[in-house]
């Protein structure tokens, strides 16, 4: 074929294979010394930040817990109202005075009921 092309009598034509091994440079990872520095910086102050998140989110579950008020404390800080001859009549008007206490302090009366359950179950 390449004689027929060419027009050289196919005695004269050789052949010749060569390989030629080709390589090709990997390049390195070129991290530099002030690269490793931004690095550790950058984690030292992502874990400050997660320290803080998480010691402040700590800190409002403590502070929101109501403290407990002994019943003795509440029931002395409040007015005696004195109540004289309560008859079947009358209790009408106990329960106008206890309904008063309610709407007045309802705060107080939480926390007595808690401290009464507390005491009850605890």
């Amino acid at each position: 074929m390449v004689s027929k092309a060419t027009g050289f009598p196919a005695a004269n034509i050789a052949f010749v294979a060569r390989t030629e091994n080709v390589f090709f440079d990997k390049e390195g990872l070129n991290i530099s010394a002030s690269n490793i520095v931004q690095i550790i910086l950058i984690i030292i102050i992502l874990a400050l930040l997660a320290f803080v998140v998480l010691r402040s989110m700590r800190g409002e579950k403590a502070s929101k817990q109501p403290e407990e008020l002994p019943v003795e404390s509440l029931l002395q800080s409040q007015p005696e109202i004195e109540l004289e001859d309560i008859s079947a009549e009358e209790g009408s008007e106990t329960k106008k005075l206890i309904e008063k206490f309610v709407d007045e302090n309802p705060e107080a009366v939480a926390n007595l009921l808690r401290n009464w359950l507390n005491q009850e179950w605890g």
